[in-house]
């Protein structure tokens, strides 16, 4: 999903519920920090879970999924996560900052109210 801002079309709140595969939801301050993958903050997503955001994260910043493979999980603190439903490769659940998590098919219902 490129990066992009909704709009003033809509009520400054969204609710993404993801499903299917995990993927890291990056927020960009500018275009030119999403071309250079450059996010303020990253968030990993996992599948069955709920993004809810508003104010400056919906009305300042970029938001969008960068086109890939898998994801490494950032060792920055930058990344919020809370690694509860991953399979590891050792059989474990979770998931660690560094770690690689394969994409699969991800599906997104994305809720917006318009004005």
């Amino acid at each position: 999903i490129m990066a992009h801002k909704d709009g003033p079309a809509y009520k400054p709140l969204v609710a993404i519920l993801s499903l299917g595969s995990s993927s890291i939801f990056h927020f960009y301050e500018s275009l030119q920090d999403a071309r250079k993958e450059k996010a303020l903050i990253e968030l990993f997503l996992e599948a069955r879970s709920l993004l809810v955001f508003s104010r400056k994260a919906y009305e300042t910043l970029y938001h969008g999924i960068p086109e890939r493979k898998h994801d490494i999980v950032p060792t920055k603190p930058k990344c919020l996560f809370t690694g509860a439903t991953v399979l590891r490769p050792d059989g474990s659940v979770g998931v660690r900052p560094g770690d690689a998590i394969a994409r699969g098919t991800r599906v997104s219902l994305t809720m917006r109210e318009a004005i």
